[in-house]
Formats: C-alpha cells, sequence, structure tokens
C-alpha cells in the first residue's frame, strides 16, 4: 500500500506535514506492503510529499513506540537499500522518504557537553 493518509505530524519549520514513522530493522515474519512499508531516503533535490515521479514523503522518525500502535499511532518501516522501483508496489519496490530530522541536523551541530552550537554560531543551551 502506498500510504495516501497516515499518522502526521505538522513541521513548521517548513510548513509541511511529515508521516509518522518507527524503523524497523528485522522482517523476518513480517510481509512487505502488508506489516511494513519498504522505504529509501532521496536527495533533497526531490519534491517533498509529492507522489510524483520526483517526490519523496518527509516523514518524522519515533525512536520508542511504547504504549503506541502500529498503523494508528505510527507506520512501521524497513530501510530496504537493494530496493530499486520509486513508488511501484513489489518485491523491489520503494517510497523514498525525507527524514524531518534532517531538516534539524543540517542546522545544528554538537558542540562540547550538553550545548548545540546554532549554524549562525549562537550557543543553544539545553538543560539537563
Amino acid at each position: 500500500m502506498v500510504p495516501q493518509t497516515f499518522p502526521s505530524v505538522y513541521a513548521s519549520s517548513n510548513g509541511k506535514t511529515a508521516m509518522v514513522v518507527y524503523v524497523i530493522t528485522d522482517t523476518t515474519g513480517l510481509t512487505r506492503w502488508v506489516d511494513y512499508i519498504p522505504v529509501k531516503s532521496s536527495p533533497d533535490t526531490d519534491v517533498i510529499n509529492s507522489y510524483n515521479n520526483d517526490g519523496t514523503l518527509m516523514v518524522s522518525q519515533l525512536f520508542d513506540v511504547s504504549g503506541l500502535q502500529a498503523g494508528k499511532d505510527y507506520i512501521r518501516v524497513y530501510e530496504d537499500a537493494a530496493a530499486t522501483k520509486r513508488w511501484v508496489i513489489s518485491s523491489d519496490g520503494f517510497i523514498p522518504v525525507y527524514k524531518l530530522g534532517d531538516f534539524l541536523y543540517d542546522n545544528l551541530s554538537l558542540e562540547d557537553g550538553d550545548n548545540l552550537l546554532l549554524e549562525s554560531g549562537e550557543l543553544l543551551l539545553l538543560e539537563g
């Protein structure tokens, strides 16, 4: 299934919505396109949230799904490096995705300790 509706969050950084996903690392016993969606990261030149050939779905990745339900609160995805066919539901098809986190990581770099250094050079102090 190519998801047309899905759990999502609003990304204020670019005014788009992002599909909420949890990345699984083992597909043993699971069925492709039923139990999980195969994905591959796409270049940032792709059109965000477009289903065209040059499109990609923006995603927001969860790292803990305790108390959440797959399909309702998030979509299970598997990063399939061997997949070759964009937007094709097949044994070698995948959905191209662009991780919402990439917007943040592109603009922040870690500094010593619990602080972040913004691209502008300003120090962002984190409470901890």
